[in-house]
């Protein structure tokens, strides 16, 4: 499964992820012509959530809240588990202004 990235800001517009495989060590995050190890990802988001102080609506802060809610379900292989966000398909950013 893939993901295409829609924001306005976002170069080049329509930037695809996928990933195969991803949880265990090893696995890795395709972004666009670039390949990069599950291990440097969580870098970065704990870069991306730690670098910088937080700003009035900082969607960082509602990233983590729905994090905070993911739980283990059935997953799409046969005996396998997934985490799931309960009632949220993609995280809903707000749109920057």
């Amino acid at each position: 499964m893939s993901i295409s990235l829609k924001n306005e800001r976002t170069t080049p517009h329509g930037l695809v992820a996928k990933t195969l495989g991803i949880g265990s060590i090893g696995s890795d995050l395709f972004l666009g012509d670039y390949v990069i190890a599950l291990e440097d990802f969580l870098t970065l988001i704990w870069y991306v959530f730690t670098n910088t102080d937080l700003e009035p609506n900082d969607p960082r802060v509602e990233f983590l809240n729905a994090i905070k809610e993911a739980r283990n379900v059935t997953g799409w292989k046969p005996g396998g588990t997934r985490l799931e966000i309960p009632g949220i398909m993609f995280v809903p950013f707000k749109k920057s202004s």
